[in-house]
């Protein structure tokens, strides 16, 4: 079910809420006033309906929803003569004082879908004479101007590390405390990497299971940085692609696993720990798994927040493609190497916890599975350059298009029945 909206847009994500299925949705207009669309897929009638529109001056470059509040969301936009980034508010709240910022972060839903009713009542009033009675955003947090384009904004959906965020500009990685702010909502700047003089970065991934791991690219480079020691990155696996690498995407289920894209049209999958081990022993990297099938550049990747085996892609050759890769699945490859290895340095409390599952189902594992692609999308008339699976519901995903048309599919019943067998 698709929805077209009146202006260009490249960035969505997914909002959690317990009830419905919500995205949001950002438009990157030059010449008028752009827009944050909440838009809702109600599965009963297939039908994907506008929730609320709320008004956003700049052009929207990237745009981040809080992992812990449906009202919440950084936006990354462009001033016309700068790159920035706010952290807004759907609701009004109070704005004296940065005692309980880390506590308007972690509201609970239901009091935030009260006081979000309450505000439309009074901003539909307002804007009764407006067009399309346009919604007011509040900003709760601001990042200092990048020397930069900054390309993203990132919460780490998994840790309890809820008052940071982790940005990502042309030449930075810097991580900014939410709670204790400065003057004029202004982030405090916890730490800072420098990349080379010569380098740009141009996107970047946090390690959902590891916080202290950020993976960013470089040209054709991944590069792997420890955020307790930021004077200098971890290690290097060079010439990751052949071409420009554009998209970085973290195995939540994976201490370790990491999948790339880029302009070589390819997705390939890596192991960290491995590789690290193999550069300490002066061994080139080698990839786990290199998928191929888009006819131009990569440039998303998500992996399924439940069954890490399905990875999602978009392209600027108009489709999403969903790949399935059995063989890499989390706990049969980390599992396999807790049996194999007595040194290895996970936590053991969790591998015994793992090892206990997997001998519960390593004999239900179909072996004849293999990698590769299952079902191609061709909704979209221009280039994909953002996707997001639900965070209600993990076999539904949504796509938008530069054109602005804003697309939910579901993993086919006879995938899922595979995938669930």
């Amino acid at each position: 079910m698709s929805l077209g909206l009146k202006f260009q847009c490249s960035t969505l994500d997914s909002l959690k809420d317990e009830e419905s299925l919500k995205f949001i949705v950002g438009t990157k207009s030059l010449r008028e006033s752009n827009e944050v669309h909440v838009l809702e897929y109600e599965p009963e009638s297939n039908r994907v309906k506008p929730f609320s529109v709320y008004s956003h001056k700049n052009e929207i470059w990237d745009i981040c929803s809080c992992p812990w509040s449906s009202s919440k969301f950084f936006t990354v936009y462009n001033t016309g003569t700068e790159f920035c980034s706010t952290l807004w508010s759907t609701n009004q709240e109070n704005e004296s004082g940065n005692e309980n910022k880390n506590d308007n972060l972690n509201e609970k839903t239901n009091k935030e879908k009260e006081e979000q009713d309450s505000d439309e009542e009074e901003d539909e009033d307002e804007n009764s004479n407006s067009n399309n009675s346009l919604k007011k955003l509040y900003p709760l947090v601001h990042l200092p101007t990048p020397e930069g384009k900054i390309s993203s904004v990132l919460f780490n959906t998994e840790s309890e590390i809820q008052d940071r965020v982790i940005s990502f500009d042309e030449k930075c990685i810097n991580v900014w405390s939410l709670e204790k702010l400065e003057t004029d909502k202004i982030a405090t700047n916890i730490s800072q990497a420098r990349v080379g003089r010569l380098e740009k970065i141009s996107s970047g991934g946090w390690n959902p299971t590891d916080p202290n791991l950020v993976a960013i690219a470089i040209e054709s480079n991944l590069s792997i940085w420890d955020l307790r020691d930021m004077k200098k990155e971890s290690f290097v696996i060079r010439q990751a692609h052949e071409d420009r690498l554009r998209t970085i995407a973290f195995n939540r289920n994976s201490i370790s696993q990491v999948a790339s894209g880029g302009d070589d049209c390819k997705i390939k999958f890596w192991d960290l720990r491995k590789i690290q081990r193999g550069l300490e022993n002066n061994e080139e990297p080698q990839d786990l798994l290199t998928l191929t099938g888009h006819s131009h550049w990569v440039w998303q990747l998500e992996f399924n927040p439940i069954h890490d085996r399905l990875l999602l892609s978009s392209s600027t050759d108009s489709t999403v493609k969903l790949w399935d890769a059995p063989s890499l699945a989390f706990k049969d490859l980390r599992l396999e190497e807790l049996e194999s290895d007595p040194d290895n340095d996970f936590d053991q409390d969790q591998s015994d916890q793992d090892i206990g599952e997997y001998e519960q189902t390593k004999n239900k594992k179909e072996t004849t599975q293999k990698d590769g692609l299952l079902n191609t999308f061709e909704d979209h008339d221009d280039s994909v350059y953002s996707i997001a699976w639900s965070k209600t519901e993990p076999w539904f995903f949504a796509s938008i298009s530069y054109d602005g048309r804003f697309v939910v599919n579901k993993v086919p019943e006879k995938i899922k029945e595979k995938i669930l067998d």
